[in-house]
């Protein structure tokens, strides 16, 4: 005996903090299908949380019964591009300086340095000015090799270059 599925209509959620959840729409569903058999659906959050948020499906059987997905992130950003430059690119890892495009006076960025491993050996932050670049120097001298430059913007999300420090 073929057992059915009966599914009455899916909610979507998001969240911030994973604990209180806002409610983004709702899909009435095809009601009964087989097993394996694949519907689509889709649906278009026109308010997003900017920044980092998490969505789940929530499934609403006939009977009543829920069922959760699990959490899905999804970072948005505004529609305003921005970016950085960083030189000089090769380096001798006593410095860098860092360009950003597209900010204003006052916004904030925090900068990291990470290593091959993933180890984070330079935090800073550093606000937009009028200045076209702003310098770093490296309390220690960076070996040779590839590093990870992150700049994070609270709204905007982050980007990330490669470093290449030379044997100078």
């Amino acid at each position: 005996m073929l057992q059915y599925l009966a599914t009455d209509f899916f909610t979507i959620e998001k969240t911030r903090d994973g604990r209180d959840f806002a409610w983004v729409g709702e899909e009435l569903a095809a009601g009964f299908s087989e097993p394996g058999e694949r519907i689509y659906y889709e649906m278009e959050d026109h308010d997003p949380y900017l920044g980092t948020s998490f969505y789940r499906l929530k499934t609403t059987d006939l009977d009543g019964a829920i069922s959760l997905s699990h959490l899905v992130e999804v970072n948005y950003s505004t529609a305003r591009d921005w970016d950085f430059q960083l030189f000089p690119n090769p380096n001798t890892g006593r410095h860098f300086s860092l360009q950003p495009e597209g900010l204003e006076p006052g916004e904030l960025l925090q900068l990291e340095v990470l290593d091959a491993n993933g180890r984070r050996l330079f935090v800073d932050k550093m606000e937009v000015g009028g200045v076209s670049s702003h310098r770093f120097d490296m309390a220690d001298r960076l070996p040779p090799g590839s590093y990870l430059i992150r700049a994070a913007h609270a709204e905007l999300g982050m980007l990330a270059k490669i470093l290449i420090v030379g044997g100078q």
